[in-house]
């Protein structure tokens, strides 16, 4: 698996996890953006914002603008909203020191295999004829290009950890889905009160899926609790995650 480290600081934070790295990865450092062409050689981004003030939400941006890839930005502090603003600029994890290398390969790993299956199956109109997809009220899901089509026709290519979180409710319809059971089946990582990461992804959601009229919502809130996808599918799906136990 290839790993490029970003360290536009020159922080070094990461050298241990170079020299003592039995995980078989491959891994590259860089003190920029690499241009549009390098970065499908990369499975998963580190950037590495250990010794900045502030992580350098620009750059993930600017990374995700142009590449699938995985993408894990790597803060000095444990701030809550480092986390949220991370997940909005497209990071997949954000991660703050000190950090674990076990846990760190971990998340590698989770995020190398979506980058590979997103890879396999680019996003274009002849990728694939008999790509499995999921409808409901309306919409379309493809589960191999991950790619949602409103009732209007209009496309929209959804970030991993959306896609994941639609095919868990989608797999769990009528089914109360707690916060804490989400964010392990995307994270593999506890829940607690203070953690919004789910309440923001569902927010991403609903704004794709215009999902605003209370009487007629495809995702209900239990306040407190978790939430209920509530719309019907015809389609079984056969998405990556399998059914959670609540």
């Amino acid at each position: 698996m290839n790993i490029t480290v970003i360290d536009k600081h020159s922080s070094n934070y990461l050298s241990n996890f170079h020299k003592e790295n039995g995980f078989g990865f491959h891994i590259n450092t860089l003190f920029d953006i690499p241009s549009p062409v390098n970065t499908e050689q990369t499975d998963v981004f580190i950037i590495d914002c250990s010794t900045a003030r502030h992580p350098d939400f620009s750059l993930t941006r600017e990374l995700r603008s142009h590449s699938r890839s995985g993408i894990i930005l790597i803060g000095k502090k444990n701030n809550p909203d480092d986390l949220i603003v991370a997940l909005e600029m497209g990071a997949d994890e954000y991660l703050a020191q000190p950090v674990n290398y076990r846990e760190l390969s971990a998340r590698i790993r989770n995020l190398g295999r979506w980058s590979r299956m997103s890879l396999e199956h680019p996003d274009n109109t002849n990728a694939k004829t008999d790509t499995q997809v999921s409808h409901f009220d309306g919409w379309q899901l493809d589960l191999v290009r991950q790619v949602l089509k409103s009732p209007t026709g209009q496309l929209t290519k959804l970030p991993k950890n959306e896609f994941t979180l639609l095919t868990i409710l989608l797999n769990n319809r009528n089914k109360l889905m707690t916060r804490e059971a989400l964010l392990n089946s995307l994270y593999h990582r506890e829940w607690h009160p203070s953690d919004r990461t789910i309440d923001m992804l569902i927010g991403k959601l609903r704004k794709k899926l215009n999902d605003y009229q209370k009487e007629t919502a495809l995702i209900n809130t239990v306040y407190g609790v978790g939430y209920i996808f509530a719309a019907q599918t015809d389609v079984v799906p056969n998405p990556t995650p399998a059914p959670l136990k609540t």
